[in-house]
């Protein structure tokens, strides 16, 4: 009986190890500049509308969370400081789809999605269930952002067109057809 035995090349573990490294540095990345933005549209959202006392800490030990601590006239409607970090940090994600066939344009799904996630302790007034189903919906775009990016980059390390019609392996899996 003859069965097939994949043997993966040390081509196929350093592309694995790129991929990996890549996925992980992208998500890093993403994480402290979303934080960074976010904060950073309190900011600016409070200067813009004349906020007397702006205060942005970007890491508070020891529980690392960021927050912006801002002190405004009683006629400032404070909803603007609330929706202008989703508002800016979503057109900062879509920037991202923009990227044509390069696999980063899956991360706005992923900057968006945890916008959402982030934003949801800026608005104080929903309900709790509410709250929990903008969180459940802010995790499903950043799985389906990963999943798609992780995908995409695969094709791209492994795969290449031949001819524009076709995909082909590339040479970094091996296919024993031994006799077991």
């Amino acid at each position: 009986m003859r069965n097939s035995k994949i043997l993966f090349t040390k081509k196929f573990y350093r592309v694995f190890f790129l991929c990996l490294v890549r996925i992980v540095l992208f998500d890093i990345l993403i994480t402290f500049s979303t934080v960074i933005l976010h904060e950073l549209s309190h900011f600016f959202t409070g200067i813009y509308f004349g906020c007397d006392e702006i205060k942005t800490t970007l890491i508070d030990f020891p529980s690392f969370s960021a927050f912006t601590e801002v002190k405004c006239k009683p006629q400032i409607p404070l909803y603007f400081l609330a929706l202008t970090p989703l508002i800016s940090i979503t057109i900062f994600g879509v920037s991202f789809s923009l990227l044509g066939d390069l696999p980063e344009k899956h991360l706005s799904w992923v900057i968006i999605g945890f916008n959402i996630i982030i934003s949801i302790s800026d608005l104080t007034h929903l309900q709790i269930l509410m709250k929990y189903l903008v969180v459940i919906f802010g995790v499903g775009l950043i799985i389906y952002g990963q999943t798609k990016f992780i995908d995409q980059l695969i094709n791209h390390y492994f795969f290449k067109e031949k001819n524009g019609i076709s995909r082909e392996l590339i040479d970094t899996i091996v296919y024993d057809h031994g006799q077991y």
